[in-house]
């Protein structure tokens, strides 16, 4: 069966790709192996020993999920994580998981997938990287040509980051210019980078992956860079926490990319049913639960009850009359920072 995949292919058989839910979003990662029985996944956010994951995995070739027999290109799966590598451990940083099938026909589709992937179990390991990326939605300017761009930073690491945007994307090699703010106060970074990676429209499309380019810091002021690698621990802490926000409205977007844009694993409860499931769902409890008052004053009762239910989690309310979110995130890095939150920003209280 594989052998006749390959020649369907022309010779180059497809990847097998795969993606994971953290808080609202799907993130990619690597995947280093994979059987019926279980995968493990490369990423700098690994889940947590014991939680339950939800998995995509997906081959990279549109015509390909038809030629083997798929009735979609993606196969969603759960898995129960037994094994979780942090960045700077033996071996590549992520996450072994132990497949939990709803039915049959997700074993028979997973075993159809692997067999068009070569039929390996090993797959192509992650490249080798000298520090760990954090995902982000972070605001960014870039200077194109003669022009300066507005672009948000995707992922940093110490050395650099990947940006995406709609703007027309420069050439590997290419040396850009790039200023943004931090989380703080502070006065703007500015930089020189370099183009180290293209991310095609073509290549995000079939590779899941956001449009845009990878840039390595080249040119940093020393006081810029103390700065700019104090961002990059914040986030390496925030990307650990999973928070969970009740709003309603507008407001629950505005809240979700305010924590979301600093690192943190957010998911949204907009309803009681959806609040309920969280709350009884021990397994995977968050580090934070914010009850805004949009939620609450629609469902006071709700709130009230929820928050008896999660007597082992830190839960926090916000009243804030500030349209700006701003506040909340100041509000969850003071709850949630490391014993010695010296880079809290105390405003909020």
């Amino acid at each position: 069966m594989a052998e006749q995949l390959v020649g369907a292919y022309g010779g180059s058989p497809p990847n097998l790709l795969v993606r994971f839910r953290r808080g609202d979003d799907w993130i990619s990662g690597r995947l280093c192996s994979a059987g019926v029985n279980g995968v493990f996944v490369a990423t700098d956010t690994p889940a947590r020993l014991g939680k339950v994951v939800y998995l995509e995995l997906s081959l990279d070739d549109d015509s390909v999920w038809r030629t083997a027999g798929l009735l979609k290109p993606e196969l969603c799966l759960r898995g129960v994580v037994a094994m979780s590598r942090a960045a700077g451990g033996r071996g590549p940083a992520g996450f072994s998981a132990q497949l939990r099938y709803t039915n049959h026909r997700q074993r028979r589709e997973l075993v159809t997938m692997l067999q068009a992937a070569r039929g390996r179990a090993k797959l192509k390991p992650p490249p080798q990287r000298t520090e760990a990326r954090y995902p982000i939605s972070w605001p960014i300017l870039v200077k194109v040509a003669d022009q300066r761009c507005r672009m948000s930073a995707l992922d940093i690491s110490r050395g650099g980051m990947f940006v995406g945007g709609a703007v027309p994307l420069p050439s590997h090699g290419k040396r850009l210019h790039i200023t943004f703010s931090l989380d703080h106060d502070g006065p703007p970074i500015h930089a020189i980078t370099q183009v180290t990676r293209v991310v095609s429209r073509d290549l995000a499309r079939r590779r899941k992956l956001r449009r845009g380019i990878g840039l390595q810091l080249t040119e940093l002021p020393h006081r810029s860079q103390r700065d700019y690698h104090d961002f990059v621990d914040r986030v390496a802490h925030r990307s650990g926490k999973s928070v969970v926000v009740t709003a309603a409205g507008i407001r629950l977007v505005h809240l979700i990319s305010e924590l979301a844009a600093v690192g943190y694993a957010v998911s949204s409860a907009t309803d009681p049913t959806a609040l309920f499931k969280l709350c009884n769902d021990h397994r995977n409890a968050p580090d934070l639960v914010i009850f805004d008052a949009s939620f609450r004053d629609v469902h006071p009762s709700t709130v009230s009850r929820a928050r008896g239910m999660l007597t082992a989690q830190l839960v926090a309310t916000a009243d804030y009359d500030d349209p700006f979110a701003e506040p909340i995130r100041a509000m969850a890095d003071a709850i949630l920072a490391p014993v010695d939150p010296s880079w809290v920003d105390q405003s909020w209280a």
